[in-house]
């Protein structure tokens, strides 16, 4: 229909193009301040004034059209500038109507790309910007040399930009003349595409991040104060010119029974770990050069001699400048150590980028934000939302490019990340900046990667685990959390800590429902986490028996009670007395089948389940249905004194209903043999049922 209306109106539409002094950006697209591009720029455009979000690059605004060739240079610039004004009045009066949404800059850096290709694909091939002379074999052609020489959302991306070309027609400069086939490429499935962390190496990394945010973030911040009260003391101190009163000074300084000479920390910087730190002796004394910070280095060969006669002396040696120690941690082998040697000026700027990433690892994850949205977090972004710890960003997707303003439910421990990465920030904007240029957003890409690498490196010196999985990103995390709150939208996720309900709050911010589709492994991991959290609760019940205070019903109560004794008998033969730890250990094992219920739990056996009866094989592999349960009939039922108190509250019930003289028989009926089912379960003893 499209292409037949488009065939008519070629005829009287007469659309002349646009002029080049047109600003590229109408007025109200204007949403960031920044350049105001003409259309006949024929360089480039810079775009920002349609804005961006916090984690996109500064130059993904700037389109570049310089090395093109003189057809596709104007070709390109159309197809852009139909984009940006889809209201367009001269538009409008040749009777060309488009959407009136304005792509983001990311779309359109993905269009732009792919017709960067098209046209590389046409010149290397002599074919020239006028679409009127292409045929549908050089689409066919084009898709097979981008399958060939590039991966599949280029396919995907040039399917969309030859799509937009044959609705845009006669508003172009060149068109096709002849329908554009519909896409088929894989993209236009519902599958999705971001794979989840395998869960050893996510709870690997959450474990890590918590471990700097709990354990080292205080050592860091601390070590970060000293060092820049260090660094202003420096500043503040007197310079000594004469080259005599140097040296005595400097041999004074090492005769005070406090003195220590300075090591490196690392082999970060100029130095090599355990070396002598020669520009940090400069930063421990009263003192300093009128030039430089080095008062002391090898190439001086009479203070050098001075230092080397202090360590024969016995003048201690210390890592780092400042006298702050590290906590103790326990390392792979048991052993309990200082996480790190020391700090100085070098190696605290290093740990606080670690720090950085960390906390940033730790916040997305954990509150499902998106990369947009987290890399937005400004200082002072921690509030309460409805009464609940929550942070306000901006959402980015499906709005307008400077984002609305929202807010995300978090947990403690989350709050507590961000509390840290606001000391580390130090002042007011961004609290996720690079470190090195403070202007500029943090690189959260390679700073992940770098923050695992560096776990893999020290980790078994501070009690981690390795991360065998480099690339990890944020839109994996989200991933990954999204199918734990999925499986357990009321789980509790262990870290070393206890984040409890954290998984629910999590659940209610927003995020894509398909994110929450598992895989097999994380089926794997969640399924132990279930049957531990079942053993946790039968450990009670273990207890009761164990003193013959447990009072169970139902018709499996005996096979129930079995079991308990099995695991009684195993744990005496493990141990004379057994431990909490060992039980749940050997619960989770034996009652791996159990499902605890709200009105009894379930057995698990699909051979004796009432649920499954008249279901097929492949039914009945999914095990048990709770919601379709008969507890009074099924094998599998077993209730307990804490299910009981619901099943005398229904007898009580039905007693009052059944006083209705006026009730109809059928009715009267029914609730007798409700009543009946009902008491079989609260008149029955765990004597009679044994």
């Amino acid at each position: 229909m499209v292409q037949r209306a488009q065939k008519l109106t070629l005829e009287v539409v007469k659309f002349s193009g646009f002029p080049d002094s047109q600003p590229v950006l109408p007025v109200e697209t204007r949403l960031d301040s920044g350049p105001d591009p003409r259309f006949g720029d024929k360089d480039s455009w810079d775009l920002t004034a349609l804005g961006k979000s916090p984690n996109e690059r500064a130059n993904i605004a700037v389109f570049h059209f310089d090395n093109l060739p003189d057809d596709w240079n104007y070709l390109v610039r159309s197809f852009l500038m139909v984009l940006l004004n889809p209201m367009d009045e001269k538009l409008v009066a040749a009777g060309l109507y488009r959407p009136e949404r304005i792509p983001k800059l990311k779309s359109l850096r993905h269009y732009f790309y792919a017709i960067r290709k098209i046209q590389e694909w046409a010149t290397s091939r002599n074919k020239t910007a006028d679409l009127t002379t292409w045929v549908k074999a050089d689409l066919q052609d084009y898709y097979d040399w981008v399958r060939q020489n590039y991966a599949e959302h280029l396919v995907y991306g040039s399917e969309q930009v030859f799509t937009l070309i044959d609705h845009m027609g006669p508003a172009l400069p060149w068109y096709f003349t002849f329908e554009v086939p519909k896409g088929k490429t894989r993209f236009s499935s519902t599958e999705i595409k971001t794979k989840p962390i395998e869960p050893q190496n996510f709870w690997a990394l959450i474990h890590a991040c918590w471990t700097y945010i709990d354990v080292f973030a205080p050592d860091i911040l601390q070590a970060q104060r000293e060092i820049a009260a260090q660094r202003q003391r420096f500043d503040e101190l007197p310079v000594i010119s004469d080259s005599v009163e140097f040296r005595q000074r400097l041999e004074k300084h090492f005769r005070n029974p406090a003195a220590f000479i300075p090591l490196h920390c690392s082999n970060r910087g100029p130095g090599t770990q355990g070396e002598i730190n020669w520009e940090g002796i400069s930063r421990i004394l009263d003192f300093r050069n009128p030039h430089g910070t080095s008062v002391v280095s090898p190439h001086m060969a009479a203070r050098y001699q001075l230092v080397l006669e202090a360590l024969h002396r016995g003048v201690p040696t210390r890592y780092g400048t400042i006298k702050h120690q590290a906590v103790s941690i326990t390392d792979h082998n048991g052993r309990s150590q200082p996480w790190c040697l020391g700090f100085d000026s070098t190696y605290v700027a290093f740990e606080a980028t670690k720090l950085r990433a960390a906390c940033f690892i730790f916040i997305a994850t954990m509150s499902m934000m998106r990369l947009s949205e987290v890399s937005g977090l400004q200082s002072g972004a921690l509030t309460t939302y409805y009464g609940a710890p929550a942070v306000k960003s901006k959402v980015y997707k499906h709005q307008r490019g400077t984002g609305l303003p929202d807010y995300w439910w978090v947990s403690e421990p989350v709050a507590k990340a961000i509390k840290v990465a606001e000391k580390l920030a130090g002042a007011q904007g961004l609290l996720f900046r690079s470190s090195k240029y403070q202007n500029k957003i943090m690189d959260h890409k390679e700073e992940i990667q770098r923050f695992i690498e560096w776990v893999d490196t020290v980790g078994p010196q501070r009690g981690l685990r390795k991360i065998v999985d480099p690339n990890i990103s944020a839109h994996r995390l989200r991933r990954t959390m999204a199918i734990i709150t999925a499986a357990q939208p009321d789980g509790e996720i262990a870290l070393g800590i206890t984040l409890k309900h954290n998984a629910t709050r999590a659940l209610a911010n927003s995020v894509t429902s398909g994110y929450g589709a598992p895989t097999v492994a994380w089926e794997r991991e969640l399924g132990r986490e279930k049957d531990s959290a079942t053993a946790a609760e039968l450990i009670a019940d273990w207890s009761k028996h164990r003193q013959e205070q447990l009072e169970v019903r139902g018709p499996g109560a005996h096979q129930y009670l079995q079991l308990l004794d099995s695991v009684e008998r195993k744990s005496l033969l493990k141990a004379s007395r057994g431990d909490e730890r060992m039980l749940r250990e050997l619960l989770r094992d034996d009652a791996s089948g159990i499902t605890l219920g709200t009105l009894n739990h379930c057995l698990g056996d699909p051979e004796k389940a009432e649920c499954l009866k008249g279901l097929d094989d492949q039914a009945k592999q999914a095990g048990p249905i709770m919601a379709a349960c008969s507890p009074t009939r099924c094998r599998n039922s077993v209730i307990t004194d804490k299910h009981l108190t619901v099943w005398l509250a229904e007898e009580n019930e039905l007693k009052k209903l059944l006083q209705d003289r006026r009730m109809a028989d059928t009715h009267r009926i029914q609730l007798e043999h409700q009543l009946k089912d009902v008491q079989r379960v609260t008149q029955t003893s765990r004597n009679e049922n044994e």
